[in-house]
């Protein structure tokens, strides 16, 4: 159990899945990925991945990640997988489920919310110099960045339809 308390103030209360959701949440994520073409074998403590200077890559590919993250976050295959994790946890003292954040005052907690599960969940498969790197940053994304990715992504797929 994790308390989480939200750039909003609100209070998100992390509950572990079980391994085998989480073992389904990091196949979705590997599958988006390899969706826009990028294969990171993160559960391999040899793969190349961990031989970069990750701050140094994160920095100077700070935009193509927030791209690949949009797109992933926006997967509704991702957003299954989330928010069926998501049931075990607590969003102000209630259970998670996606029409909570029909509300205006909550919707902005939306992608906070997946990020958190996403972090809480797989953050126990992962090689700590990952999550570190990430954590480590001095670069700041804001919504608005996040948003506008998003949104870019969307457009994308629109017009691919």
């Amino acid at each position: 159990m994790t308390d989480i308390i939200l750039g909003s103030g609100n209070k998100l209360h992390f509950n572990e899945p079980s391994f085998m959701d989480s073992i389904a949440l990091i196949q979705a994520l590997q599958n988006e990925l390899e969706k826009r073409n990028l294969k990171i074998d993160i559960l391999n403590p040899n793969a190349d991945i961990m031989k970069l200077d990750l701050q140094e890559v994160l920095v100077n590919n700070i935009d193509k990640i927030l791209k690949i993250l949009s797109g992933c976050l926006t997967s509704q295959n991702i957003i299954d997988m989330v928010f069926k994790i998501g049931v075990r946890s607590l969003y102000n003292g209630k259970q998670i489920s996606l029409d909570m954040f029909d509300n205006k005052t909550t919707k902005a907690d939306f992608f906070p919310v997946m990020l958190a599960i996403i972090k809480g969940t797989i953050t126990p498969f992962i090689p700590a110099r990952l999550f570190n790197a990430i954590e480590q940053m001095q670069v700041k994304t804001t919504s608005e960045s996040l948003m506008g990715s998003i949104l870019e992504q969307q457009s994308k797929t629109t017009a691919n339809i």
